[in-house]
């Protein structure tokens, strides 16, 4: 277990690296780095990863949440691509739009039915 409770994937991931490449290495590493940030920052680790030019990575506590986080990814990737296929561009909250959400009693509710 590491620092965030979580199984170290982490870890494991940047043990993986070292089987690789030099750029493959120092991206692991800095994965691993800004992980370990966020977590320690807000006491939890991230559910998703968004890497430029190299994909998505959900993380999770079960196999359920893993897929529940990557099949909204999947969705919202979906609503962004059509947003900016469109005449402009796709509106953004606000960090006050986020955080006002992220603190309603339903928002709550709806990551514990989902398992986050």
């Amino acid at each position: 277990m590491n620092v965030t409770g979580q199984p170290d994937l982490i870890h494991r991931m940047l043990d993986l690296a070292h089987q690789l490449g030099r750029e493959e290495r120092k991206l692991a590493q800095a994965i691993r780095a800004a992980v370990m940030a966020y977590s320690k920052r807000l006491a939890r680790p991230p559910r998703v990863i968004l890497l430029e030019n190299h994909g998505f990575i959900a993380l999770g506590a079960t196999p359920e949440s893993i897929l529940a986080t990557t099949l909204m990814g999947a969705n919202a990737a979906e609503i962004f691509a059509g947003a900016t296929a469109g005449a402009g561009q796709p509106r953004f909250l606000t960090p006050a739009q986020v955080v006002r959400i992220a603190g309603r009693p339903d928002e709550h509710y709806r990551q514990q039915a989902l398992g986050f």
